[in-house]
């Protein structure tokens, strides 16, 4: 289902965010990171998947560098 929300989002300072998961972590001792995940984010960007995930269809646009752009556009791409 998607729905019009007569919303646009604009992000100024996109971000690549990363997240790891370190189980039994101990400060001052050798850690493993069990996994590790990057995603899209910014605040604009944040909404935009939100409203996505509701069922929603809105148009994003972002300000970012080459990197940055070319990975947010294939990871939100590819979630549809």
């Amino acid at each position: 289902m998607n729905r019009s929300t007569g919303i646009a989002t604009l992000t100024l300072n996109p971000a690549i965010d990363q997240s790891v998961a370190i189980p039994d972590f101990a400060a001052g001792s050798v850690n493993r990171v069990a996994w590790e995940q990057s995603d899209p984010g910014g605040k604009g960007v944040n909404v935009a998947s939100f409203l996505a995930d509701l069922g929603f269809a809105l148009p994003s646009a972002a300000c970012s560098g080459a990197t940055t752009r070319e990975f947010s556009s294939n990871s939100l791409l590819a979630r549809g």
